[in-house]
């Protein structure tokens, strides 16, 4: 966090997140809250060895308005239901980010 109270956080969504328009309900949040940053989707197997499907994110703004955003997923866009959001890191700022994006290629990671 910097002396403005900013931060910048990766989180891992999990829940039901995709074909139901999740990344456009965070992006979308992510504006109304004047954040940075980005959304995308990603593949994931867990710990039975199933799919999942998962969103990244990265928000980066005031510490309340990251909470809040996170609150916001948490209770999802009505398609979605209830998820988890699960904070994976903080980054140092970065200055030159003046918009919150959506990413459309996938990626798969293995973990959660």
């Amino acid at each position: 966090m910097n002396e403005n109270g900013n931060i910048r956080v990766r989180v891992l969504i999990s829940g039901n997140v995709q074909t139901v328009g999740f990344r456009f309900f965070t992006k979308d949040n992510a504006n109304k809250l004047k954040l940075t940053g980005w959304v995308q989707n990603l593949d994931g197997i867990n710990e039975a060895d199933e799919e999942i499907s998962l969103v990244e994110a990265v928000f980066q703004g005031t510490l309340a308005n990251v909470d809040e955003m996170r609150d916001r997923c948490k209770k999802g866009n009505g398609y979605s239901g209830g998820t988890k959001v699960k904070e994976l890191h903080r980054y140092p700022l970065k200055d030159d980010e003046n918009s919150f994006k959506i990413i459309s290629e996938e990626k798969e990671i293995k973990g959660d």
